[in-house]
């Protein structure tokens, strides 16, 4: 060896194979070269490393003695948990019977049909699927799909810790809210009773609902969680374990790198040319297979940054969506609540006129139905709902001041009439009066003149005769 290669190197000083040995099979370094960390920093140890190969192999033996240990240990934790769920779920009520509870691999969902009423139909026909958790020891059921108006619909069982008169089965927007739409009072079957179901809540029978419990199978989860690990271990690691959870020259190249055998360029590394020394082609070798793992630590690094901040946008984006709904839903409130109090004030202002027109006079009849022709022009476009109702009132209100004026005036006039007659009459009386006045004037002046020539007549025969005076008694 010395007079073939000089002084060896510290590998074969060490202990190491002959060189005979290397390269080894496919171009990878000898088993447990490179398989575990060295000083804790998660790549294989680098070139030029003077441990001793004897004590490489300790030590990895060793570890996977431990870790095949370990992993005894975690299969018999995860038998006892699968068991104790088992026993846990056999205890529960329903038993699996009837869709309350379900063997593993089970899965339970509720087809709801034949409602009849107009409101609740809608809402409660459908399929629903079991949930994970109970409520009161009973299953939760929720709708599959939401209604048009966007609800959550559940069906799930309160017992009777608030009486006996809330005991039984719900359909609700969520499990013990204020809202449901129907209501089913039997609380000694552990599954939603197929029929008698009250619609409304408070309301009589649906004879058309019924509701059918189907069994569906599905894939074991403590056994999907237990692979989905095992491979996140396995990718964490570099590759699915060899024998013994060795993870060696098994985990090379990892997914997306050329094969074995066929390793890319090195930044810096000069591709092995022929001739070269045995160690040299070994410690190349041991580089490729670093880089190789330190690249697929990368993309696994870089993989779970681009999945983070995926998972951040999303949830940024759903925070932002969730925000802006809410901005938009109180800005709905705030214009309803506004459009509500202009149309409750143009009604005010249309009904004040309107009232003022009822009892309008002939003379302010004019003014007044001007006023209700500028109230409408301006308050009628403000009343909403209720501009049709507004219109109809202010037509009404008009015609019945037009027939009030109407009757006004005919009274007035009647009475003007009356007042002429009376006065027609009142003159025709004086005047008549004052006739026979005069005429009677005129026969006592006549009389008068008539008596004064009777005594100048007389007078030559001793005058006209007085009143002889009354004898005395």
């Amino acid at each position: 060896w010395a007079g073939a290669y000089g002084a060896p190197p510290p590998q074969a000083a060490a202990g190491w194979p002959a060189p005979q040995a290397y390269p080894p099979p496919h171009g990878h370094p000898p088993p447990g070269y490179g398989a575990y960390p060295s000083g804790g920093n998660g790549y294989p140890p680098a070139q030029g490393a003077t441990s001793a190969h004897s004590g490489h192999r300790e030590r990895d033996r060793d570890r996977d003695r431990d870790r095949a240990r370990d992993r005894g240990r975690d299969r018999d934790r995860d038998r006892d948990r699968d068991r104790n769920r088992d026993r846990d779920r056999d205890r529960g009520i329903g038993g699996g019977g009837g869709g309350g509870g379900g063997d593993a691999g089970e899965h339970s969902i509720l087809d709801v049909a034949g409602c009849r009423h107009d409101v609740v139909g809608d809402i409660v026909n459908g399929t629903f699927s079991m949930m994970p958790e109970k409520n009161h020891g009973r299953p939760v059921y929720k709708k599959t799909t939401r209604t048009a108006a966007g609800l959550e619909v559940h069906v799930y069982y309160w017992d009777d810790r608030d009486g006996a008169n809330f005991c039984g089965w719900y359909f609700g927007q969520k499990v013990g809210g204020d809202e449901v739409w129907a209501y089913h009072p039997e609380r000694a079957v552990a599954a939603p009773p197929p029929k008698g179901w009250q619609v409304p809540y408070d309301g009589p029978i649906d004879s058309g609902l019924t509701v059918v419990t189907k069994t569906e199978k599905q894939p074991d989860s403590s056994k999907q969680s237990s692979a989905g690990a095992s491979q996140t271990q396995y990718a964490s690691s570099g590759g699915p374990p060899g024998p013994l959870g060795q993870v060696g020259p098994a985990a090379y190249p990892p997914p997306g790198h050329p094969p074995v055998g066929m390793p890319p360029p090195m930044m810096g590394v000069p591709p092995p040319t022929p001739g070269m020394h045995p160690w040299e082609l070994h410690n190349y070798h041991v580089m490729q297979a670093q880089a190789q793992h330190q690249q697929h630590h990368m993309a696994m690094i870089h993989a779970h940054e681009q999945q983070r901040q995926q998972a951040d946008a999303q949830k940024k984006k759903a925070e932002q969506d969730k925000r802006r709904r809410q901005e938009d839903e109180r800005r709905r409130r705030d214009e309803e609540a506004k459009r509500k109090q202009n149309e409750e004030k143009a009604v005010k202002n249309i009904m004040q006129v309107v009232q003022k027109l009822r009892v309008a006079t002939p003379e302010g009849f004019d003014a007044l139905k001007k006023e209700l022709e500028d109230t409408l022009a301006k308050e009628l476009p403000l009343a909403g709902a209720q501009a049709t109702r507004m219109k109809d009132e202010a037509d009404k209100g008009l015609s019945a001041a037009q027939k009030c004026i109407e009757m006004i005036n005919a009274r007035r006039k009647l009475v003007e009439d009356k007042r002429r007659e009376m006065e027609a009459k009142q003159k025709a009386l004086e005047d008549r009066a004052k006739s026979l006045m005069e005429e009677l004037l005129g026969l006592v002046a006549s009389a008068e003149e008539q008596s004064r020539r009777l005594a100048e007549v007389a007078r030559p025969l001793g005058g006209v005769p007085t009143k002889a005076p009354a004898p005395a008694t």
